[in-house]
Parts: structure tokens; C-alpha cells; sequence
């Protein structure tokens, strides 16, 4: 008599002997997340009789610039942009027996009238790269020019994957007079994963982006009023489906 070794995560063996395959055990069965700033490695051994990732990759979110309070002056900043979206279907026999993550970290917002910080790019190796999005320019005064305007920047640009699309840019920030100044909104993540924070006037600090990789918000400060900071965006993340 032949006998059989039988793999009980895909197969049951019913009461009369006979071999049914478990429907549920294949398909996407499990994400990996990696939601926090830094380095990580994705090791194929952890997930035996893994066949296929869907490997879903988001960029920092950049961050707005800060301003400051001159009086008979108002500064006003543009938020940062939102980090890029990149995805790729791969098979498992096509991965290194460990892969490098990489998550970007959110872009700070500016202190004062100072720029904001880019995002930080993410990545599945090489092969999956989403990068993060600009950090705002410095802010501007009315000063110098009777009326002040700061342009909204560019959210990450195209990284790699099957699948790449950009972080979406941040709007301007303007300041028509002395009393009158605000902050532009930051940029939203590219593929929906994030959004931009809402552009700030004279009365408080920038709000920071939501999600992952949105962008945080300018800010703006009316005559002699307190500086203000921009802000940060969110960081970036990186999801491994499994498919066995």
C-alpha cells in the first residue's frame, strides 16, 4: 500500500480516507507591515510555502515651512509634499532569501522662518522604491515686496515598481498684506495612503500630514504676532501581502 505525506496547512484527510485541499489556505493569507521610520529586513524562510508578495510601498511626507512675527510684517510658508506610491506583484522564487526595508521618516516642519525638511524615500530593496515628498522654501515677508507669496512644492516623484505614481504637491502660501497671511496645505500621499495638513493662519502652529506620507501644512504670521512652526509630514510605510 502507497502511502502519502500530506501538508495539513493546504490538504485535510476526511473520515472515509478521502484527500480535500482547503480552500483557504491559499490566496493572500497574511500583511507584513513596516509602519515605523528606519532599516528592516523581509526574511522568505519566516513564510514557508510562500508563492507571490504584493509589495505596497509609500513615501515620507515632506514638511511646511515655519514663520516669524516682524512687526508691520506678516511671513507666510507653503506646505511640504506628500511622499510618492510605488507597487510591484512579484513571485517569491524571484526574492533574495532576505530583502532590505527601508521606511522614510516624515520631514520636520520649519522652526521660525526656516524650510521644511523633505520625506524620507522607502523601499523594498531596489525593487519596490517610493520616494517622499519636498520640504516647503523658507517663508516669505511683505517686506521686501509689499505682498509675499511662497509656491507650493513638488510631492515625491516617480520611484519603481510595476505600479509608480507621484505624492501630490503642496498649494502656495500668501500674504496680500501685514494683516493679512496664510499657510498653504500640504501635499496628499500618492495612491490615497495619506493626506496633507490644512494650511495655518496667524493663530497656531501647522498641523502635520495624516496617514502615511502626507505632507504637513505651511503656517503664516501677522504683524508682530509669535512665530509659528510648519508641519511635519507622516512617514512612509511599507506592506508585504503574502500569497501562498
Amino acid at each position: 500500500m502507497a502511502r502519502v505525506c500530506v501538508d495539513s496547512t493546504f490538504f485535510d484527510i476526511l473520515p472515509t480516507g478521502e484527500l480535500t485541499f482547503k480552500r483557504t489556505s491559499v490566496g493572500l493569507q497574511q500583511i507584513v507591515s513596516f509602519t515605523t521610520p528606519g532599516a528592516f529586513n523581509f526574511t522568505k524562510a519566516s513564510y514557508p510555502g510562500l508563492t507571490r508578495v504584493r509589495v505596497r510601498v509609500i513615501g515620507g511626507g515632506g514638511g511646511g515651512g515655519g514663520s516669524i512675527g516682524v512687526a508691520a510684517n506678516a511671513t507666510c510658508s507653503a506646505g511640504g509634499g506628500g511622499g510618492g506610491y510605488s507597487e510591484s506583484v512579484l513571485d517569491a522564487s524571484s526574492l533574495g532569501a532576505s530583502v532590505a526595508v527601508t521606511v522614510g521618516a516624515a520631514g520636520t516642519g520649519g522652526v521660525n522662518q526656516t524650510a521644511g525638511n523633505p520625506g524620507g524615500q522607502s523601499s523594498f530593496g531596489g525593487i519596490v522604491v517610493a520616494n517622499g515628498g519636498g520640504g516647503s522654501a523658507a517663508a516669505a515677508s511683505t517686506a521686501a515686496v509689499g505682498a509675499a507669496t511662497v509656491a507650493g512644492v513638488a510631492g515625491g516623484t516617480v520611484g519603481v515598481g510595476q505600479i509608480a505614481t507621484p505624492g501630490g504637491g503642496s498649494d502656495a502660501a500668501t500674504a496680500p498684506n501685514a494683516n493679512a497671511s496664510n499657510g498653504g496645505n500640504g501635499g496628499n500621499a500618492g495612491g490615497g495612503y495619506g493626506a496633507g495638513g490644512v494650511g495655518q493662519g496667524s493663530a497656531s502652529n501647522g498641523t502635520n500630514g495624516t496617514g502615511y506620507g502626507g505632507g504637513g501644512s505651511g503656517v503664516a504670521t501677522t504683524s508682530g504676532l509669535a512665530n509659528r512652526t510648519g508641519g511635519s509630514g507622516s512617514a512612509g510605510a511599507v506592506f508585504v501581502e503574502l500569497y501562498f
